[in-house]
């Protein structure tokens, strides 16, 4: 072996060794200890609580315009398990009292559900639209909402004391 190929060799080693060594050295930049009880994993990422200010949850169902093109708000509210207990049981008699034609006029609806975490950002927890077929599903999902909401908001409170 002569002297060239050696001192290739030796500086591809080093270089090889000095980027590995970065790598490792850089992985670590950036990140903080997450403390468990002041964050809030909503699935894609977390949210700091302790830069929350206010948090508020709210529902809105929507309706289709006679056209059908475009959703048209028909029913809204804050996402509290009294207000939300009223209309699912509004629901429900309103389902048991139509007649084919009326459940499929008013079950044909889109339901959102958001948590906004002020300032930070809004989490929107449904967006799904329903038929007459799949109304247990939007009250199930109505519900979803409402326990992750409240799951919040005694985090939060937590955190205040």
């Amino acid at each position: 072996m002569n002297i060239l190929s050696l001192t290739k060799t030796l500086r591809k080693t080093s270089l090889l060794i000095l980027t590995l060594g970065l790598l490792c050295a850089c992985s670590g930049c950036g990140r903080k200890k997450i403390d468990t009880g002041q964050w809030y994993d909503y699935g894609n990422g977390l949210v700091n609580l302790d830069e929350v200010s206010l948090l508020s949850g709210k529902y809105e169902i929507l309706m289709p315009d006679p056209t059908g093109l475009i959703y048209i708000p028909k029913h809204s509210g804050a996402l509290e398990r009294t207000q939300i207990n009223k209309l699912i049981e509004m629901i429900e008699d309103g389902m048991a009292d139509a007649t084919d034609e009326e459940k499929e006029e008013m079950f044909n609806v889109q339901l959102k559900c958001t948590i906004n975490f002020h300032p930070v950002f809004t989490l929107e927890v449904s967006d799904k639209e329903y038929n007459q077929d799949s109304f247990e599903d939007m009250l199930d999902d109505l519900e979803y909402a409402l326990e992750k909401y409240e799951d919040l908001v005694a985090q939060l409170d937590a955190i205040s004391l």
